[in-house]
């Protein structure tokens, strides 16, 4: 891992979980990747606003619903992917971004941010996809320099 990620890691590493948080005082799973792809790769993402914590159970699917026109599946993921997991329902409730060798960033509700393996238990019970952001949005979703 370069510096610029190993230094963003560290400051997202005892971030807690909040719900619909968008910084670094607090941050859901959606905060979380939207706040990685604006720190580390400048790049600013639609967010998702005014759903339910448990919207997934409730059978709404925002991640596939709101997000995938941005992304394309892939079936090997790089670093900057996202993952997603799935719950009993089969609705992606789940997600985080992939570092390198198995790992992925998250922040859960039970812990805050943290890494875990997408291969390992509980996370591999519940594969959901990786995507990747398409490269036409890549571009138009990108920060201009001097902006934050």
């Amino acid at each position: 891992m370069d510096k610029k990620l190993t230094e963003l890691i560290a400051k997202l590493l005892p971030v807690p979980y909040v719900h619909e948080g968008r910084d670094y005082s607090g941050l859901d799973c959606g905060g979380l990747i939207l706040l990685f792809y604006r720190d580390y790769l400048k790049i600013r993402l639609p967010d998702m606003h005014g759903y339910n914590p448990h919207w997934g159970y409730k059978g709404k699917n925002y991640f596939i619903d709101d997000y995938y026109q941005f992304f394309i599946p892939v079936k090997i993921p790089q670093l900057s992917d996202i993952v997603l997991f799935r719950n009993n329902k089969e609705i992606c409730d789940h997600g985080g971004v992939v570092l390198t060798g198995g790992e992925f960033l998250h922040c859960h509700r039970h812990v805050g941010v943290s890494i875990n393996r997408y291969g390992a238990i509980p996370w591999s019970r519940r594969p959901g996809g990786f995507y990747r952001l398409k490269p036409k949005y890549q571009e138009a979703f990108r920060i201009p320099n001097g902006e934050d």
